[in-house]
């Protein structure tokens, strides 16, 4: 499959690609033989019109066109709409002629759209084998214990699917202002969407499969509660649930990779937020974040008043690729749970329907503890 560059550089029509001192960094093979290959974009405009022009590209984000005469090698200046994407490396032009006939102006639509169809194709037909791919994966990881197997797997599936998934989505963010003066943004939108749900599913499936290396460090267990607060503190604000925060007056001190704590809590207190919201107002919504100390070893609680979970589902929740929500891919659970018993803890769930739900993380002290 030919990259969106290549693409690009055969479009019928004139197409540059500019820095932001107006010098040309690629252009189309239609652009080169019409305007004879300038060095800047500036000189095929006329010098009154320099300013408006400079406005239009770096001064007017909402504005996604512009009509200025540009000088025509065979015909001298002519009326052009340039349609402009700011996108690597530099802002993309794609200029139309305001004399051209319906009949032109249709022939390019049809060429337009047939690329996009051709690529939005191709995109059906990756996604198709990653969804094969994905199953093969879920099956792997319940019917074998070779986890390595699995990482393999969840490697091949990004290296194949996500590189063409970037071409095509950077092509379509390009030619994307040119379909919504035509009226087919819709198909743009639709490409888009599909794109980003499957990196972001690529996204977990790596983030669950691949091993990583544990970089562990002395910290302090409040420190890291207060920073999630304070993170997740104004988002909860806007959402008008109550957030808060109980500290144990003898702090923890943990040997643990900082990072991978946060991943956990991060992921449990974005779980909170949407069982609360999905009370859809019933009662207000409330989230609190606890630490315990004793015997040992340090107790983290993140408690909400939202949906609540049925026993059943309870059960499951750990399990790989086990999920309840529509967008969910199973994945953010049971890597919390790899990561707690990686350093020696555990991670319980108490939870009663249209109640709340409790979360519970043990983890072993490093040290003596902290009075604070």
């Amino acid at each position: 499959m030919d990259s969106y560059e290549n693409v690009l550089e055969k479009l019928p029509f004139p197409y540059f690609c500019i820095d932001h001192n107006l010098m040309v960094l690629k252009a189309s093979k239609y652009a080169e033989i019409a305007f004879h290959a300038p060095y800047t974009f500036s000189e095929l405009v006329m010098e009154g019109d320099q300013e408006k022009l400079r406005s239009f590209l770096f001064d007017s984000p909402n504005t996604t066109f512009f009509t200025i005469p540009m000088n025509h090698a065979d015909d001298g200046y002519m009326t052009y709409t340039i349609y402009k994407a700011v996108s690597e490396p530099g802002i993309h032009l794609f200029c139309f002629p305001n004399e051209a006939n319906a009949a032109d102006i249709q022939n390019l639509i049809t060429i337009v759209e047939s690329k996009l169809t051709f690529f939005q194709r191709q995109l059906a037909e990756k996604k198709q084998a990653f969804e094969k791919a994905a199953k093969e994966m879920h099956e792997a990881a319940v019917a074998s214990s070779h986890i390595a197997t699995v990482e393999q797997l969840a490697a091949g599936i990004a290296h194949e699917i996500r590189n063409p998934l970037t071409t095509v989505k950077g092509f379509i963010q390009l030619i994307q202002p040119y379909l919504v003066k035509i009226g087919k943004e819709e198909y743009a939108n639709v490409a888009l969407e599909e794109i980003n749900r499957a990196n972001d599913i690529i996204y977990e499936f790596l983030n669950a499969a691949k091993p990583k290396e544990n970089k562990t460090e002395y910290v302090y267990l409040n420190t890291v509660i207060r920073e999630i607060f304070m993170l997740f503190e104004s988002e909860a604000h806007l959402r008008s649930i109550r957030f808060a925060v109980e500290y144990d007056e003898r702090d923890a001190l943990l040997h643990i990779d900082n990072k991978q704590l946060k991943q956990v809590l991060v992921n449990m207190v974005k779980n909170a937020l949407e069982a609360v919201d999905e009370l859809g107002g019933k009662r207000q919504g409330s989230i609190q974040l606890k630490t315990e100390v004793c015997s040992g070893c340090a107790y983290i609680f993140i408690e909400d008043n939202g949906c609540g979970i049925a026993e059943k589902t309870a059960e499951k929740l750990f399990n790989p690729f086990y999920t309840t929500k529509e967008t969910g891919t199973g994945i953010g659970l049971s890597v919390c749970k790899k990561i707690v018993e990686s350093y020696g803890g555990k991670i319980y769930v108490d939870s009663t329907v249209d109640k709340g739900t409790t979360f519970k993380i043990a983890l072993p002290i490093a040290s003596k503890l902290v009075t604070i």
